[in-house]
């Protein structure tokens, strides 16, 4: 599946005790999932993170709204639109490959790395 018809969530509180087949059960509920998968438990950890996709916008926001701030058991789930990942040797368009930074702006290191540490 392709990136612009996959529609992915970012999914935050999920219990310990529920499985990818589990969140498949609940989200599945809102439409078609082409994508499923829960992070990696780690120690000391009450809760867990999912990600899901769905191929259309309407059945992502479906899932929001049904899903975002749901108590399962002592833990409340938080579910918004995944962002999109950068990766860590983005540094940002600059003049020289015709982004954004021209005019006054050129020269001052307007790429997004000149705002990291």
């Amino acid at each position: 599946m392709d990136q612009q018809s996959d529609h992915r969530l970012y999914i935050t509180g999920v219990p310990l005790d529920v499985n990818e087949d589990g969140i498949r059960n609940i989200f599945g509920k809102c439409g078609e999932i082409q994508y499923c998968r829960m992070l990696n438990k780690k120690e000391g950890k009450q809760n867990q993170v999912a990600f899901v996709g769905y191929g259309t916008f309407r059945e992502a926001e479906s899932a929001i709204l049904q899903f975002n701030n749901f108590q399962i058991g002592n833990n409340l789930l938080h579910v918004e639109m995944a962002k999109a990942k950068i990766p860590n040797s983005y540094n940002g368009p600059s003049s020289s490959d015709g982004g954004f930074c021209r005019g006054a702006m050129n020269g001052m290191g307007c790429g997004l790395g000149a705002f990291l540490p």
